[in-house]
């Protein structure tokens, strides 16, 4: 018996507003400011000009043995805004002094759909693997 599963949506409902933030542990301030102003789109001789987004109260943490910072927005498109504007302007505030390392933004959930996650090969490959070797042991 074969399960496939077509319709599944892509990110659960409740991490519609979650991104990731690579950065330094102690870049806490830093990355709360950054999400709470944002910066809007300008042309390059413009200084940047805070947007509306907001950073939910109390939903940025760290997490040590990710090495991240998860973060919760006030809307799913706050979200995409902010994980757009770090990737293509790491913010210098938000890089490691002894590191050096830039900074990424990732949201929470993967976007892509179900089937084109390259996980999914393993999947089944580990679920074939597995069914022949149910064949050796009858009782199951």
């Amino acid at each position: 018996m074969v399960a496939r599963i077509t319709n599944v949506d892509r990110r659960p409902a409740e991490l519609r507003n979650v991104l990731a933030v690579r950065a330094p542990k102690h870049a806490g301030e830093a990355i709360r400011a950054e999400l709470e102003l944002g910066r809007a789109p300008s042309a390059a001789a413009e200084p940047a000009e805070p947007s509306a987004r907001r950073i939910k109260p109390g939903s940025l943490r760290y997490i040590p043995d990710k090495g991240i910072w998860r973060a919760e927005m006030a809307t799913e498109a706050d979200a995409i805004a902010a994980v757009r504007e770090i990737e293509a302007s790491p913010p210098a505030s938000l890089v490691g002094e002894h590191s050096g390392a830039q900074p990424r933004a990732f949201r929470w959930a993967s976007e892509r759909p179900y089937t084109g996650r390259g996980w999914c090969v393993l999947e089944s490959g580990a679920t074939g693997e597995f069914m022949s070797r149910l064949c050796f042991y009858p009782q199951v």
